[in-house]
């Protein structure tokens, strides 16, 4: 069941979530709950129906970019990155090369750069997927990845030991 904490009423109706789901969270502007564990799966928070097909991914995690009203759907155990649209309808699979590891959207959520477990960070288009510029290679996993705030012709990835680098993409 899910409650408004404020209210304490139960919005829309308690629901069973999949035996491989073990945590939930409402995600999103179009009353989507994101159920993760073993394997992910959206449900629709009114009444409970799966929306889509379950995410193969173990302990996927899911992030909203409500400007274009995009899910991004990874988990650190996969090298497929899912990009998710009209209420599910469309999905594109982005394969990143190894596992995933971070990503980071620029200030108008127009571009992702994705960073993986072999070093490599690649830049795409959220809108459709498309990979813009070429890979920008590290010795190590990537841990985190960052766009410029005010030009996003700039890319900072951050590894392990505190190694930080700029890149002009």
């Amino acid at each position: 069941s899910i409650m408004d904490v404020g209210s304490k009423k139960i919005i829309g109706k308690p629901f069973v979530l999949d035996r491989r789901i073990f945590m939930a969270d409402i995600i999103g502007s179009e009353n989507l709950v994101f159920g993760f564990g073993a394997a992910g799966q959206f449900y629709d928070l009114m009444n409970g129906n799966k929306i889509g097909d379950q995410i193969d991914v173990s302990f996927p995690r899911v992030s909203h970019f409500p400007s274009k009203n995009i899910y991004l759907v990874a988990g650190s155990r996969s090298s497929t990155v899912y990009l998710m649209k009209k209420r599910l309808t469309e999905v594109l699979r982005l394969e990143v090369g190894s596992r995933y590891q971070s990503h980071a959207v620029n200030a108008d959520e127009s571009l992702i750069a994705i960073s993986t477990e072999a070093g490599d960070v690649a830049v795409w288009r959220l809108e459709d997927g498309f990979r813009v510029g070429g890979i920008m290679k590290h010795d190590y996993a990537v841990d985190q990845v960052v766009f410029h705030p005010d030009n996003d012709k700039f890319v900072f990835t951050l590894m392990e030991g505190g190694l930080l680098f700029g890149w002009n993409r």
